[in-house]
C-alpha cells in the first residue's frame, strides 16, 4: 500500500476520532436584523439548529482580547476556535454559537458562552475527507507549490490576526525603512527524503511550516504566535485540488528579546 493510500484509508478513522471529541452542544443563530428590546433596538436572530462541538485547544489559555461595557458592567470579550464535524451546517460570518449542553470531556465553565463567527475555513470542512489525488510532476517545481501552499495559509494566519501584518522572509527584507514593530513571518520549506523514497510513485511531499512572531513586547510577540497555532494546528488545507494532512505543532520556542524587539519561533508539519 502507498502512502496515499495510507493516507486516504486512515482519514475517516481519524475524523471519527476528532468528532468524537465534540462533546459541546452548540446552537446556532444567523443574524436576522434588528427588534425592539427593552426601550432599545437590539439585534434579531434565527435559530438555525444546533451541531455537536468542541473549543479549539490552543497554545496558552483563554485571552481577553478587548473589554467592552455592556449596562454599565465591564466584560471581556475572548477569542477562541470552534470545531464542528465536516459533514452538516455551516454556519456563516456573525452567526453565533451558545453553548447549550457539555459533555464529560469539557469544561462545564462553558455553559453557556455565546461565540460569534468572525472567520471561517470552508474548505476544511468541505474537503477534509476527499480523496487524494496525484500531482504529476509537483515534486519538479518547489517554488511554484510554496506559493500555492502560502496562497492558501497566509490567509488563515491574517483572519487570526486581523490587522497585525504576515509577511514572508522576502517582505520583511523589502520593507523600508524597517519591518514594523509588530508582525508574523510566515515561510515554507520542503522536508527531504521519507514519503517519495518509500513510494516513489506518488506525488507526496513532506512540507514545514516556520512561524515567527516578532512584537514590540514580549506579550506581542506571544500573543501572534499563540492565534496562529490555534488557527492552524489540525487542520487540513486545500492546495489546488490536494487536501494537506492534519497540520501538526513540531516544535516550540520560547520568546525572547532579540536586538530591540520580542520573538519566538514555531514549527509545525504536514504532508501534501
Amino acid at each position: 500500500m502507498s502512502i496515499r493510500d495510507a493516507l486516504t484509508h486512515a482519514l475517516p478513522e481519524l475524523r471519527a476520532r476528532a468528532e468524537s471529541l465534540m462533546t459541546l452542544t452548540l446552537a446556532w443563530h444567523e443574524p436576522n436584523g434588528w427588534t425592539t428590546g427593552t426601550d432599545k433596538q437590539v439585534p434579531a436572530f434565527t435559530p438555525r439548529g444546533t451541531t455537536p462541538g468542541k473549543l479549539q485547544g490552543s497554545a496558552g489559555s483563554d485571552s481577553t482580547t478587548r473589554w467592552v461595557s455592556v449596562g454599565g458592567v465591564e466584560r471581556p470579550i475572548l477569542q477562541a476556535g470552534l470545531h464542528i464535524p465536516a459533514d452538516g451546517l455551516v454556519p456563516g460570518i456573525d452567526w453565533e454559537a451558545e453553548v447549550t449542553a457539555v459533555g464529560d470531556l469539557a469544561d462545564t465553565a462553558l455553559l453557556g458562552r455565546r461565540y460569534r463567527v468572525t472567520g471561517l475555513s470552508l474548505e476544511i470542512v468541505r474537503h477534509s475527507s476527499a480523496p487524494r489525488c496525484g500531482r504529476g510532476d509537483s515534486r519538479g517545481d518547489t517554488v511554484t507549490q510554496e506559493a500555492d501552499i502560502l496562497a492558501v495559509i497566509i490567509p488563515v494566519c491574517q483572519s487570526a490576526l486581523g490587522t497585525v501584518p504576515v509577511l514572508t522572509p522576502t517582505e520583511v527584507k523589502n520593507v523600508r525603512p524597517a519591518p514594523p514593530a509588530d508582525y508574523l513571518q510566515v515561510s515554507v520549506d520542503q522536508r527531504p527524503g521519507g514519503d517519495a523514497r518509500l513510494d516513489p510513485g506518488a506525488s507526496i511531499s513532506r512540507w514545514r511550516l516556520l512561524l515567527r512572531g516578532v512584537g514590540a513586547t514580549e506579550r506581542n510577540a506571544q500573543d501572534f504566535l499563540s492565534k496562529v497555532t490555534r488557527a492552524l494546528e489540525y487542520r487540513q488545507l486545500v492546495v489546488g485540488t490536494t487536501s494537506t494532512t492534519p497540520i501538526e505543532l513540531e516544535t516550540s520556542s520560547g520568546v525572547g528579546e532579540d536586538d530591540d524587539r520580542w520573538s519566538g519561533l514555531r514549527t509545525l508539519t504536514f504532508t501534501l
